[in-house]
């Protein structure tokens, strides 16, 4: 059995990091960077978040390769180093693993491919299953625990997602979509109807992140957990909706407040917990 199995078998709660593109953002890079490219250009500030989250107690570390893929390094010439990316990024969180003295579990990040799948866009299903094999096997190499495909909006990619995934390795995959204010994804699905198809792709384990707070992802919880069928639930909500403060954004949900809704979340049957854009370790 896998170490992120044996983990969600053992009954206790798992907690995830939090952002990683707005402590970037905040630690002085640029807002139009290539993140995932600081992979290699900029390795300690990635490493010293990733640092901070461990040191603030999360079981879980998600790898700074969100956008690592061939279709969104493209827009910044960055095409040919999806295996270099990866692979680094991987590498930056398990060192900081070596180092925490306990058990942490480090996750693949995979997020959507940046542009539409046709009809609507000219990316082909054939050309998107590529692309996430690509990059995940470049994390797999890298020796990742498992694979998180997060802040998908579309149920048809992430499906497409998670078959590459599972093509490349038999390693847990974590699925998450993205909800919108109204408690639905942008292309109008329900959390239930989520729940059932994402439990009917064999993940390990399901639920939502990104986009919205707390208070609307604990409906969504509410509502994925009968669908779930037993199936763990992940919520990762963002520090609530930005603000612009000037130029900055702003995300004005305190610790405080996030705590307490994840302890809600818990209690509501919720099995790892984390955050998305806005939250800090």
């Amino acid at each position: 059995m896998h170490a992120f199995s044996r983990r969600l078998g053992a009954g206790s709660p798992l907690l995830c990091d939090g952002a990683m593109g707005t402590l970037l953002y905040a630690r002085g890079v640029p807002m139009d960077a290539c993140f995932d490219a600081l992979n290699l250009s900029n390795p300690r500030v990635v490493q010293g978040i990733h640092a901070d989250y461990v040191a603030a107690g999360a079981d879980l570390l998600e790898t700074n390769t969100f956008g690592a893929n061939r279709f969104t390094l493209a827009a910044h010439g960055l095409a040919a180093e999806v295996r270099a990316i990866n692979l680094r990024g991987v590498k930056l969180a398990r060192d900081v693993r070596e180092s925490a003295g306990r058990d942490v579990l480090v996750l693949g990040s995979v997020g959507p491919l940046g542009r539409y799948l046709a009809p609507l866009g000219s990316v082909s299903a054939d050309e998107a299953r590529a692309a996430f094999r690509e990059q995940a096997e470049a994390l797999l190499e890298g020796g990742i625990d498992a694979f998180v495909a997060e802040t998908f909006s579309d149920l048809t990619e992430i499906a497409l997602a998670i078959e590459a995934l599972r093509a490349v390795a038999d390693l847990p995959v974590v699925a998450q979509m993205a909800f919108t204010d109204e408690g639905l994804t942008f292309t109008g699905r329900t959390p239930a109807e989520v729940a059932r198809t994402l439990r009917g792709l064999g993940v390990a384990a399901l639920g939502a992140n990104c986009s919205v707070g707390s208070s609307v992802l604990y409906e969504v919880l509410e509502q994925m957990r009968p669908e779930a069928a037993g199936l763990p639930v992940v919520i990762q909500p963002n520090a609530g909706l930005p603000s612009r403060m000037g130029e900055r954004l702003m995300y004005l949900s305190s610790p405080a407040y996030m705590a307490d809704w994840a302890g809600r979340m818990l209690e509501a049957g919720a099995r790892i917990v984390g955050g998305c854009c806005g939250t800090t370790p």
